[in-house]
């Protein structure tokens, strides 16, 4: 959101020697090292529609579009209808108390997503996690990987992990999670909720 200076000059310097040839400009943006750095990752607070859409597409999820475009407004931002002709302000605006709770409601409706149909609203537990992997550490770690490419800190992954075995009857309830598959996928989704409502999945 606020590159250092020395980079827009030197982007500027490319943009000029470019000729102003923007799809030149892009190309070489985007394959220049600043763009895939560390300053540049998972730091910009993702806008309503990247946050919907995004997760939609990193779950496989199926859902109308009517919905997700109602969701995303809930959250600020009703697509082709910006407040004016600047458009969206972003970053900070799209963080306030009305927003992270939409947020969080939508990622709590993912999470019930079921269907017998072939084309009803779905979250298939299966196609992100394995119905074979039985260890809760693991299943995290999947989660984590496509979710936030794998950068959540070893401590918060543990106590997902543990509450994936536990209930409100008591935790560590580890044989019925292995054994068990619809307490597993239960317990999958309800985590899912839990990392789709982190701060870290805010950001892109």
């Amino acid at each position: 959101p606020e590159p250092p200076d020395e980079v827009v000059s030197e982007a500027a310097d490319l943009f000029s020697r470019a000729r102003l040839n923007v799809e030149w400009f892009l190309r070489d943006l985007f394959q220049s090292k600043f763009f895939y750095s560390a300053a540049c990752r998972r730091t910009r607070i993702s806008s309503p529609a990247e946050f919907v859409i995004g997760t939609c597409r990193s779950l496989g999820i199926r859902m109308a579009a009517g919905e997700l475009n109602q969701n995303m407004a809930g959250m600020g931002q009703e697509l082709f209808n910006p407040p004016n002709v600047k458009g969206w302000d972003g970053e900070t605006k799209w963080i306030n108390s009305t927003a992270l709770a939409a947020r969080a409601a939508f990622a709590e409706r993912l999470t019930q997503l079921y269907s017998d149909t072939a084309f009803g609203p779905s979250l298939d537990m299966n196609q992100i996690v394995p119905a074979d992997l039985d260890d809760p550490a693991k299943a995290v770690d999947a989660l984590v990987d496509r979710l936030l490419d794998g950068s959540l800190p070893a401590d918060a992954r543990r106590e997902i992990a543990t509450l994936l075995v536990s209930n409100d009857r008591g935790p560590q309830m580890m044989e019925q999670y292995r054994t068990d598959l619809g307490f597993r996928d239960q317990q999958l989704r309800t985590v899912l909720g839990l990392i789709l409502s982190l701060p870290e999945y805010q950001t892109v």
